[in-house]
């Protein structure tokens, strides 16, 4: 299954995909508990997370998730070209932030396997480490 977030809180179905399921968009900061809706936290990271909790699991490893820049790149796909690039990286980890506490009341476990990183509201340990 794939899945999309609408641009604003009312989502529709997209014409010609009906294999992708499209979300509502319920803010930029918290956990969405509705599965029909995430939150965004401004990037595709946090709303990952929160389509995590929605099926269910209790460990998240993050992987990319380092909040800076790479090699002059933006996006780990490489920059947009004809289109704007800027990722306000300060302003995506404060609303990781909003994350820390709901996901811990949830019992969902998050180890950021990201190295180096920004993102320092979650341990950080090496993916090899973790998978051991």
């Amino acid at each position: 299954m794939k899945f999309t977030v609408a641009q604003n809180r009312t989502p529709k179905p997209i014409k010609g995909l009906p294999d992708v399921q499209v979300l509502s968009n319920t803010g930029t900061a918290g956990l969405e508990l509705d599965p029909s809706g995430v939150r965004t936290g401004l990037n595709s990271g946090y709303a990952a997370i929160n389509l995590a909790v929605h099926f269910g699991v209790s460990l998240i490893l993050l992987l990319g998730y380092n909040m800076a820049p790479v090699h002059k790149r933006r996006h780990f796909f490489g920059n947009h070209k004809g289109l704007p690039n800027s990722s306000d990286y300060t302003r995506f980890v404060a609303k990781y932030r909003t994350l820390v506490e709901p996901l811990r009341d949830r019992g969902v476990q998050v180890i950021n396997c990201t190295v180096p990183t920004r993102l320092d509201c979650w341990p950080c340990q090496p993916l090899r480490e973790v998978l051991a």
